[in-house]
């Protein structure tokens, strides 16, 4: 592993002073070529229900912010994850997983959330990618991401065919996020539990930052581990 670049990481703490939202924990992911970049909840002084997670890299002298999702939380105890996305020049490499789970990480201050539920709707995010993917590769995509994370994608024929096996979920949700009930409308549930930081494979350093365990030496110069 390369030395991280002390400087660059000074930039993206002071951009994040300017930008997280306060009392958040921010972690540290890595980009394809391993640079630095940081997820944050940004403050929303809208809405204290509503999640604003983004990822954010130092790109020359420029800020970039390569992936994001928005949530809001149902019936006080459902979180809505309205979209999830990464740019495509920074997929795979675990960007998504790390959005989702500062995602969760970030609900468990909003109350006693007792599942998540979103659309199954894949697509290009318009205007940030410069030429868009087949469906079948972005819906091979997200539904290898949705499962790796916990998720059932479910029809709402799946849930009227046997309710007793999704009692987190209600058919009002189907009639809510959709334009009407048939075959292909996808729904996706995760009941959430209660999880550490261990449990996403993050070390809490004594400068409050997230890292991945696997990061921890390469990180330990400019962050203190202890």
């Amino acid at each position: 592993m390369g030395a991280v670049d002390k400087n660059a990481f000074c930039d993206l703490m002071n951009y994040l002073a300017l930008h997280q939202k306060e009392g958040t924990l921010p972690r540290i992911v890595e980009d394809r070529k391993g640079r630095t970049c940081i997820v944050y909840q940004e403050e929303n002084y809208s809405d204290s229900d509503n999640l604003s997670i983004y990822i954010i890299g130092k790109y020359g002298n420029n800020f970039q912010k390569v992936g994001n999702t928005y949530s809001c939380l149902l019936d006080r105890n459902k979180l809505m994850l309205d979209a999830i996305y990464v740019d495509k020049k920074q997929r795979g490499a675990c960007m998504g997983d790390a959005l989702y789970d500062f995602t969760e990480i970030s609900a468990s201050n909003m109350g006693d959330i007792k599942s998540v539920i979103g659309t199954f709707c894949p697509y290009d995010m318009q205007g940030c990618d410069s030429a868009n993917e087949p469906d079948s590769v972005l819906h091979k995509r997200a539904r290898g991401l949705y499962k790796k994370k916990g998720f059932e994608i479910i029809t709402i024929a799946d849930y009227l065919s046997d309710k007793y096996k999704y009692p987190y979920a209600k058919e009002s949700d189907f009639y809510d996020r959709s334009v009407g009930l048939d075959e292909d409308t996808f729904i996706i549930y995760k009941p959430m539990t209660k999880k550490t930081f261990a449990d996403y494979g993050l070390h809490l350093s004594r400068d409050g930052i997230l890292v991945p365990k696997p990061l921890m030496h390469k990180y330990s110069k400019v962050i203190c581990m202890e």
